[in-house]
């Protein structure tokens, strides 16, 4: 009977979001403003309608009722409670009906704060909101039904995917889906702009201020999602590495290239005022909400091989059609609408050397990193179209192209923090210059000398002190610029954090960028060893002394673990008991991977244990990695996260005070 409420539920939002799309074309043409108030309303009530739907399949889940089909493959009587409140989104259908959950509180919440200035392009945001509604809802009750019944009901459930029985995981795909559905206001306000009369100044202005809190809102969740993504990879699936330019990483790491170029240009924008950046930052608000629905086609698809990739089904033919019909009816609008719907007032030309112009060129090397990333992806599958012979991109192509954008968007950082708008003077006294040149030699030698770069080759050596020179030239010309605008406000903290919050929080985020660039740089020293330990025989490893001590058998949660205790020393110190482990879930045949990680100041200690013993007290097999640096990644991932937050924060806070 909850499976039947459930189906009705969803079945009835795709009927009211049809409405809503109906009833506001209609008052589009006729100008009936009743037609516009009850399509809002009608939105509203899809929005209850889902959420109720998604409260009913949670509740099932706890309620262990089998007689779900969605509910039966994804959980299992030993279920811990956490893990059966994230096994609502742990497979296509779960994810599916959360996704468009999302989507609705977010376009809901679009349209109830539209500001007064702004009430003109409502009915448009009604209109292409839920044109992406429909479009969701029309999945769940054809392609992706989480309410389908299995009957009679089986007794116990298949469990849920152990790999996702993580508590990174279990945060991971909310977030990301935030930041993809919030991708859709952005587009739907560029898309009434486009379908719109030429907005007033003052209109304008606002439109400017929604795209970018939208926007950044949309940034920060993406980058809190692909972080704890990295961290996932990291501790669960016994690789030794966090980023492996897997398809579906590829897949969020792009919409977020496009997002963070849209957020500098939409800034260009506000302080240059340009009509060519207003048409710049239309289409990168439409691509970059394209490549987030594209990275869904990837997952649920079948046509790639991916860790995060659901099983193959008949919804990619379905979101191939429907990709092509977004992309195509939106790159119409543009190419018909972007020059009409552009205030001819505003000047289309005149660029000279500033801060404006390294941000330009930084967000056409965000474009290109965007290209490659794309192209690399996708490759594979056009290859096979055309030859019949499928070639996979590995790791080493977005690797030869990586660093050197990375390099590039840093050098850019630099230059653009030490101009200003509309200027082509560099603003550095000499004790500034003095203050960088020391800064790079002690800092830069200092963490080379610390973090082992000379230890590298020869070759490798002489690139990696150029990167590291580079990138503390970066992070100290942020600095500078943090403190000429902290002594414009007389050294007074309190004027200064009033004043420069937006500004303080993008500085943030530009450091935590620059600093995670020095720890990837450690990824080209890591090492890997594997060895056979005897018990009770201490044995070197790259520094380290193993002293492995016996198997444990130990019960956590739902999950049997065979841990293989090790005692770790370094340089005569005792630096910890570290316990790599197999597990076993009962619902699943196979032995899965418990890392055991132990982090210094400096670099990693990860061991992976391969085989456990065959016999008592026989020898185990284990992986042995030293990864430097990565600390630094994910303290530099906390920074750019705190960056947008006080940012996003910040920016009404500043409005209020100010007002």
């Amino acid at each position: 009977m909850y499976g039947h409420i459930g189906y009705f539920l969803c079945l009835l939002g795709l009927l009211l979001s049809m409405y809503s799309v109906l009833a506001v074309g209609v008052h589009i043409r006729i100008r009936r403003f009743a037609l516009e108030v009850s399509a809002q309303r009608a939105m509203h009530f899809a929005t209850a309608g889902i959420s109720c739907a998604s409260v009913l399949l949670w509740i099932m889940f706890y309620l262990r009722d089998y007689s779900i089909e969605y509910i039966f493959k994804n959980s299992s009587n030993d279920l811990p409670p956490f893990y059966t409140l994230s096994a609502f989104w742990s497979s296509m259908e779960g994810s599916h009906l959360f996704w468009a959950l999302i989507l609705a509180l977010v376009s809901s919440v679009a349209l109830f704060s539209v500001k007064e200035e702004l009430k003109g392009l409502r009915r448009y945001l009604i209109l292409f909101c839920g044109v992406i509604m429909v479009w969701m809802f029309f999945l769940l009750i054809t392609h992706s039904d989480p309410f389908q019944l299995r009957l009679p009901p089986p007794g116990q459930g298949l469990g849920m995917n152990a790999l996702l029985q993580n508590p990174y995981m279990a945060i991971h795909p909310p977030s990301l889906f935030l930041g993809y559905t919030a991708l859709v206001v952005p587009y739907a306000y560029s898309m009434a702009a486009l379908c719109s009369p030429p907005l007033s100044e003052k209109s304008q202005k606002a439109w400017l201020r929604v795209m970018r809190s939208w926007c950044l809102f949309a940034w920060l969740f993406l980058t809190i999602g692909i972080a704890l993504g990295g961290r996932w990879a990291y501790v669960e699936l016994g690789w030794g590495g966090y980023w492996a330019w897997d398809p579906v990483e590829n897949s969020s790491f792009i919409p977020w290239l496009l997002s963070t170029a849209l957020m500098h240009g939409l800034l260009i924008q506000e302080k240059s005022e340009k009509r060519g950046m207003v048409k710049w930052n239309y289409l990168l608000a439409i691509l970059a909400f394209f490549f987030s629905f594209f990275g869904t086609f990837l997952t649920r698809s079948g046509i790639i091989t991916s860790v995060h990739s659901f099983a193959e089904s008949d919804i990619g033919e379905a979101y191939v059609y429907f990709l092509a019909l977004l992309l195509g009816l939106s790159v119409l609008i543009y190419i018909f609408r972007s020059s009409t719907s552009t205030d001819k007032s505003l000047p289309n030309s005149g660029w000279v050397v500033s801060r404006e112009m390294m941000m330009v060129l930084g967000m056409c090397v965000l474009c290109v990193f965007a290209v490659v990333v794309t192209t690399g992806t996708l490759y594979p599958i056009f290859s096979e179209i055309v030859s019949s012979v499928r070639v996979n991109v590995q790791a080493p192509y977005f690797n030869a192209f990586a660093p050197w954008l990375g390099a590039g968007l840093a050098l850019l950082m630099a230059l653009g923090a030490v101009m200003r708008y509309g200027s082509a003077k560099i603003y550095v006294s000499q004790m500034h210059a003095v203050l960088v040149v020391v800064g790079i030699l002690v800092c830069g030698g200092v963490f080379a000398w610390l973090s082992g770069v000379f230890d590298s080759s020869q070759s490798r050596l002489y690139v990696q002190l150029c990167g590291i020179a580079l990138l503390f030239f970066a992070i100290w010309c942020v600095v500078i610029d943090i403190h000429k605008r902290f002594q414009s406000s007389g050294y007074r903290l309190g004027l200064f954090v009033r004043r420069s919050c937006g500004f303080l929080g993008g500085s943030l985020a530009h450091i935590g960028f620059l600093l995670a660039l020095l720890g990837f740089l450690g990824n080209y020293r890591g090492t890997l060893h594997t060895v056979q330990l005897a018990q009770d025989t201490p044995t070197e490893v790259a520094g380290y002394t193993l002293e492995y001590r016996g198997l444990d058998h130990v019960q956590e949660d739902n999950a049997t673990l065979y841990k293989a205790v090790v005692a770790v020393h370094y340089m005569g110190q005792f630096f910890g008991i570290m316990t790599p482990a197999r597990s076993k879930y009962p619902t699943k045949e196979e032995l899965m991977h418990e890392v055991a990680v132990s982090s210094r100041l400096w670099n990693d200690l990860y061991l992976v244990l391969s085989h456990p013993p065959t016999i008592a007290g026989g020898p185990v097999t284990l992986q042995v990695y030293v990864n430097p640096l990565v600390k630094l990644v994910w303290f530099a991932l906390v920074v750019m996260v705190l960056g947008g937050l006080v940012a996003l924060v910040g920016r009404p806070l500043l409005q209020k005070s100010w007002s």
